[in-house]
């Protein structure tokens, strides 16, 4: 039997993306991730999953942000190690 197996991710999980492609990049200036999950749920007729829609309301539990080449040092940090490489 011949098969055709198509899967992808919730479009929720790329909700920015989405929407660009839904209704152009002046659909998303400016809003925040849930404003955003708002508006596909809207458009699409879906409901926004369970795991999504409730992070609004928990704490934010990490807020360190890097460039890639201080990845190593951030990381070794957060770990309390001298080296991730050592």
């Amino acid at each position: 039997t011949k098969t055709v197996i198509a899967s992808t991710a919730s479009p929720f999980k790329f909700n920015q993306s989405v929407l660009i492609a839904l209704s152009g990049h002046g659909s998303v200036a400016g809003k925040d991730e849930f404003i955003l999950l708002d508006e596909l749920s809207d458009i699409s007729g879906m409901n926004i999953p369970k795991s999504l829609s409730e992070l609004k309301d928990k704490p934010r539990l990490f807020d360190t942000v890097c460039e890639k080449e201080q990845m190593l040092q951030v990381v070794s940090d957060f770990l309390k190690i001298d080296s991730f490489c050592n």
